[in-house]
């Protein structure tokens, strides 16, 4: 049995991938399975409290099930690796939901024990930014989804040193990155794979949403507003049929929001040196 560490947790697979450091065991019992198929199977996203269904356009279909179940489904031939890489991202968090963790697509960074979350549609820029912050000192926790801990405080757990980026922002970083065999993203974006130390614990200290503006600048949002946010980036995503789970979850994020200072973030969309260091000086006034 090949076991990968992710979010704290190992995870049996048939065939691991070269990305991800694993190990062989015949005695310790995973907390999670993913299993790959070789057939394609049809079904509409769908999300009930023991069963979810997700889509990966041109990927894969998977179905999470029984809090430590991921059976993936692949579509046009795509190969193990990026089966694996994708499986690894959103399905990986509907597992956390059943178990009735927060989760949310965002990145998140830590530094001397505190973490913030910054959380964005595709494309907004978060591996980019995460990738500038940890040159400037801090250390990776999750690039893409952020998986929650409710504890004595809200914590993030740190998932793996893997990191997407368009070849313009790759560029002059081949010191930290390695490019692995993932095929391109919708966005054309490849994975890399990072060579920096990872976050052991952390505390949160706020969420950041990240958007487009004219200048760098910072404001807080309403309570509802940020509410509403939050719940946007949630995964899976709310539904109107609420189940029980979906219901405990809700009633964290409230938690969540009502004990974590949030934050609007714009940025101007054309970054040069100069506005990267003035974001970082300003993420870095924060802590």
């Amino acid at each position: 049995m090949k076991l990968i560490h992710c979010y704290k947790e190992l995870i049996s697979v048939q065939s691991p991938p070269s990305f991800l450091e694993t190990r062989t065991s015949t005695d310790i019992v995973p907390s999670a399975h993913i299993e790959i198929k070789d057939h394609s199977l049809k079904k509409e996203d769908y999300v009930s409290e023991d069963k979810i269904y997700f889509n990966k356009k041109g990927i894969s279909l998977n179905c999470i099930s029984n809090k430590n179940l991921i059976e993936v489904f692949p579509k046009n031939n795509v190969d193990k690796e990026t089966l694996l890489y994708h499986t690894l991202q959103i399905p990986m968090g509907c597992l956390f939901a059943q178990r009735d963790k927060i989760v949310l697509h965002a990145s998140a960074v830590e530094k001397k024990g505190k973490s913030l979350i910054f959380a964005g549609n595709p494309g907004i820029g978060k591996s980019t930014l995460v990738l500038k912050l940890v040159e400037n000192g801090w250390n990776f926790i999750t690039e893409d989804i952020c998986v929650i801990d409710r504890t004595v405080s809200f914590s993030c757990r740190t998932s793996f040193p893997i990191i997407k980026l368009s070849d313009e922002a790759s560029q002059a970083h081949e010191s930290i990155l390695e490019k692995t065999i993932v095929k391109k993203d919708a966005l054309l974006r490849s994975t890399y794979k990072l060579r920096i130390g990872l976050s052991k614990t952390n505390r949160i200290e706020g969420i950041f949403f990240l958007d487009w503006g004219s200048d760098l600048k910072v404001y807080k949002p309403n309570e509802s507003t940020s509410l509403r946010l939050l719940l946007n980036f949630l995964i899976p995503s709310f539904q109107t049929k609420t189940h029980n789970n979906q219901l405990r979850i809700y009633e964290d994020l409230t938690l969540l929001n009502e004990s974590i200072e949030s934050r609007i973030l714009e940025r101007p969309k054309i970054i040069n040196q100069e506005s990267f260091n003035k974001t970082i000086d300003l993420i870095n006034s924060f802590i």
